[in-house]
């Protein structure tokens, strides 16, 4: 069997159409295109063309993603290049840094280059008409965290049934003075029904004063170490890594010692967490880049019938269990 049959078994089409992908002369469907093209990825074939298909099909996706020192967020980055590289997707990344200015300015950038997909994180409830022209161009544009647009297909994450894991545990483990840590973002699902509900379960009544919500990212150690020593949790709660290296650091202030006198439970399950034996609610990120790829590949594929209805997906967070909790008796 020679590589063209090899390659039209993998992609289950037949080899006419192997054909025609490899030509400068024919069109085929992109459902198509990318099937043939990622088999030949797959079998080390490069067609000998004066020039190459798979340099031609290549295609630009943009991500627009906030925070370029959150360790998350490069992870998340990673994730969906690594997975759209694998399918001839080139990826350009943009960063706003939490300011609305640079989201306008990122996506102002943007209109002017000849992209094919957006991802895009929204930092705040404004709708742009770059978005809204590459909506009318039906390319593919996926919003990660909050659903902003209405119409576009949405990737979430639930950080209430993480919080609610996260709690349960160290409800279970006999804690009953548990402070969680987090900023508030009127455009982002709401973790505090999670903790409630653990409460509930309980048939505890849950004091609002743990529930510690921060307005600002700039000296925030310095107000944990004062709700610390307010409160004196038995357990902490922090919701993302900015917010828990600057907890820890107001535990060693307060010469407390995780988990022997404080436990804890970290969101994001960074690298440095897992070395230093913290409990982590974490995001399978290998699965957003997954979910990035398929809702592109499914847009691209259907132009010819519209816009599809958009997806709302939405993925639960998992408990990684270490040390850092310890029971109460």
């Amino acid at each position: 069997m020679n590589i063209i049959h090899e390659i039209a078994n993998l992609a289950g089409v037949s080899v006419p159409t192997v054909y025609k992908v490899f030509s400068d002369t024919y069109t085929t469907g992109e459902a198509i295109q990318e099937k043939v093209l990622q088999a030949a990825k797959e079998l080390h074939y490069t067609p000998k063309t004066k020039s190459s298909p798979l340099k031609q099909k290549e295609k630009v996706v943009a991500v627009i993603l906030s925070e370029v020192m959150n360790p998350f967020i490069n992870s998340l980055i990673d994730a969906i290049t690594k997975e759209l590289n694998n399918f001839q997707y080139k990826v350009i990344v943009l960063y706003s840094n939490e300011n609305v200015r640079m989201e306008e300015s990122n996506l102002s950038l943007l209109s002017m280059l000849q992209i094919d997909a957006l991802i895009y994180g929204p930092i705040s409830g404004n709708r742009y008409p770059q978005i809204d022209e590459l909506i009318k161009e039906g390319k593919p544009v996926i919003q990660l965290f909050s659903p902003v647009y209405e119409q576009l297909d949405t990737i979430m994450f639930d950080d209430a049934h993480g919080t609610y894991q996260a709690v349960k545990k160290l409800l279970q483990s006999g804690h009953k003075k548990i402070m969680m840590i987090y900023r508030k973002r009127p455009i982002m699902p709401s973790r505090e029904p999670g903790y409630y509900k653990a409460f509930k379960e309980t048939g505890l009544e849950v004091n609002p004063d743990f529930l510690f919500s921060l307005d600002v990212q700039d000296s925030i150690k310095g107000m944990i170490k004062d709700k610390v020593k307010e409160l004196k949790p038995t357990a902490i709660l922090s919701a993302n890594e900015s917010i828990s290296i600057a907890t820890i650091q107001a535990l060693d202030e307060l010469d407390l010692k995780v988990p022997s006198d404080v436990s804890m439970i970290l969101y994001d399950d960074s690298p440095w967490e897992a070395t230093m034996g913290y409990t982590a609610v974490a995001h399978p990120l290998e699965q957003v880049g997954t979910l990035c790829r398929n809702l592109i590949m499914k847009e691209n594929g259907n132009k010819s019938q519209g816009r599809q209805a958009p997806a709302k997906l939405v993925i639960d967070p998992m408990i990684i269990s270490r040390n850092s909790v310890r029971i109460v008796q």
